[in-house]
């Protein structure tokens, strides 16, 4: 794939073998080198030691997506489908092969909560001032960290916060007390 890439004229790209020093473990950085409407597009191709059936994972980065940052559901998939799509086509052509590309619904990749947390990290949402929080709001949250038992990424849990009406400032604000929470928690 890294030297179709870079035939196209589309593309530079960098190979890290055993990346991290782990055996197997296949990095292809493709950095795209045409006009795009992202600043600094590209395509990591990651091969890891225990993929099951050969799967290669596609991740598509870009240093300032448009026209929003962070990039929409669509907008990533768009730029994943323009960059590999035709890459993969050459690549079956060339090794009569039919590797397909597959893309997760937007549902698959939501965040999911445990029963119990969803629970209580609903009965917080809901009961909130989402541009205030009072102190019940912070109680509620509180027992929320405190009763979760799998940690959310911050990422994760300001998307959530975001899709029950916080603003992204704020839940990002609110996703970051988590982290800290839930890293004092363990400490226990």
């Amino acid at each position: 794939m890294a030297d179709i890439a870079e035939k196209s004229g589309s593309f530079t790209a960098e190979r890290h073998c055993d990346a991290l020093g782990q055996e197997g473990f296949d990095v292809v950085n493709l950095r795209f080198t045409k006009p795009s409407p992202h600043s600094g597009l590209g395509g990591q191709l990651i091969v890891r030691p225990d993929a099951k059936n050969g799967t290669v994972e596609v991740e598509i980065r870009a240093e300032r997506w448009s026209p929003n940052d962070p990039p929409s559901y669509e907008t990533y998939c768009t730029a994943a489908k323009e960059l590999i799509a035709p890459l993969l086509s050459s690549y079956n052509r060339q090794s009569h092969t039919r590797h397909r590309m597959t893309i997760f619904t937007k549902e698959r990749l939501e965040p999911k909560l445990q029963p119990q947390s969803a629970k209580l990290f609903k009965r917080f949402t809901v009961l909130a001032n989402t541009s205030s929080l009072h102190p019940l709001d912070w109680r509620r949250f509180y027992e929320f960290v405190r009763d979760s038992r799998s940690r959310l990424c911050e990422e994760d849990l300001a998307r959530l916060l975001i899709k029950d009406g916080f603003p992204e400032q704020y839940a990002w604000h609110i996703a970051e007390i988590y982290g800290h929470l839930y890293e004092f928690k363990r400490l226990r």
